[in-house]
């Protein structure tokens, strides 16, 4: 791992270690890594943030060793969800601690009750009303979704191929069932200054082409609570086109969190619109005056169901009598895709799956993937590991700058002055220890 560091000057500089330990039992051996190494923290703060981790790194690792019974995850189907493919990282990530199925609804409701997770992940067609009341129905008795939901529509081969691409917005039918339940994605696009660069051609047409790194501020690099267990240290989140999610009113036995959001230096464009990356060259940071705008929601509570004092869709498959406010159970809200979806290289056979959150401009993997996992940890329950990253220990760092204008004048403050006062004490020990035990001779 490489830690990046400053010395006693102030310079960077960078060093290798194998920060690593073997956990194994009589048939398997699991490696824990002891190091986080965040982007943007000093060595002092990186090495603070995993001594906060340690017990939660070695505990998850004891737990993966001692699994008896597995739990099972669905990724829904049916609606132009992200492919196998997309999702490949984070379900073999997932992988490790519970059994990841998919699968389409087809009008049945009994399909989803073996299942405390299920996870919708990027849904390009509308949701018809049968699955509408299955997922609310699901939720009623307990059940917890995962929902990553673009609130724009836009096409990223066109955008590859010519560099724009139309925005608009996304009609999944979600809307009444996501207000019923507290929030609003909006039919919006947020930029922000803190994003990632992408290489465009900035070479006249005609001419061989000469590629450039430009901000990309449709791809931002979204902030994460520290507040929260589950965003705690998980680092800078990489997304793309994803749009803000607004929280509606206070709900009676309901509790909201901001778990993700925009830099203070963002803006928000309303759907329809054009994206290009020369338009991007051309903005000025000047207008970039919204902040901190929510992206990921947590929602817990006692839910009510979308469908009371509705008549029910009567073609669905269920066993279950209609319920109108629901057990205590949580949701997960995120307004874009792109958290979830890892990118691909190749075709067909010889793709390959990039890294959750990898930038391939940096070569930098962001939090993406830690963040979802801590989620679904969260969302099944899993509070006795997920609560062990809300521990915090306070750093306190030495300022660089007034330790190196005050080298000469804190050494000597430290090693001096103790060793005058040693003298002082011992001096006067001895002066008054004579003064005791010397015996006057006449």
């Amino acid at each position: 791992t490489e830690v990046y560091m400053r010395d006693k000057e102030g310079k960077s500089m960078r060093k290798i270690i194998f920060p690593w330990i073997e956990i194994e039992t009589d048939t398997r051996k699991i490696a824990v890594p002891l190091l986080k190494n965040l982007r943007n923290k000093s060595g002092e703060e990186n090495i603070n943030i995993s001594i906060e981790n340690l017990e939660f790194e070695i505990a998850d690792a004891l737990r993966r060793l001692t699994l008896k019974t597995v739990r099972k995850i669905a990724f829904l189907e049916g609606h132009g969800e992200l492919s196998e493919a997309e999702t490949y990282e984070i379900t073999k990530s997932l992988s490790r601690y519970y059994q990841i199925d998919r699968g389409a609804l087809n009008k049945d409701a009994s399909v989803l009750n073996d299942y405390p997770l299920v996870i919708v992940a990027g849904p390009q067609t509308a949701f018809s009303e049968e699955d509408k009341y299955i997922l609310d129905q699901y939720i009623m008795y307990g059940g917890s979704i995962l929902w990553l939901i673009d609130g724009v529509k836009y096409d990223r081969q066109l955008l590859a191929e010519k560099g724009f691409t139309p925005v608009i917005e996304a009609d999944l039918n979600l809307q009444d069932i996501f207000f019923r339940y507290g929030v609003k994605i909006s039919p919006v696009v947020i930029q922000d200054l803190q994003c990632v660069n992408t290489p465009v051609n900035v070479a006249p047409k005609g001419e061989q082409a000469q590629f450039d790194r430009i901000p990309w501020h449709y791809a931002p690099l979204l902030l994460s609570s520290d507040i929260h267990p589950i965003s705690k240290n998980t680092g800078g989140i990489l997304s793309e086109f994803v749009s803000g999610i607004s929280i509606i009113g206070k709900l009676k036995n309901m509790e909201t969190e901001v778990l993700l959001a925009s830099s203070h230096q963002s803006k928000v464009t309303a759907a329809p619109a054009i994206a290009s990356f020369h338009a991007v060259q051309d903005t000025d940071p000047n207008t970039f005056h919204s902040g901190y705008l929510p992206v990921a929601v947590m929602v817990s509570g006692n839910f009510q169901s979308n469908f009371n004092n509705r008549i029910p869709p009567t073609n669905v498959i269920t066993e279950r009598p209609f319920k109108a406010v629901g057990n205590h159970t949580r949701q997960l809200f995120i307004a874009g895709s792109s958290i979830i979806r890892n990118e691909t290289t190749g075709i067909a056979s010889d793709s390959t799956c990039l890294p959750l959150g990898y930038d391939r401009t940096t070569g930098f993997t962001y939090g993406n993937e830690p963040f979802l996992i801590n989620a679904v940890h969260y969302l099944t329950n899993q509070e006795e590991l997920i609560q062990l990253r809300a521990k915090s220990i306070k750093i306190r760092l030495l300022n660089q700058s007034i330790s190196l204008q005050n080298r000469t004048k804190l050494q000597i403050i430290n090693i001096a002055l103790p060793f005058v006062c040693l003298l002082l004490f011992a001096f006067i020990f001895n002066h008054f220890r004579k003064k005791k035990y010397t015996q006057k001779v006449k």
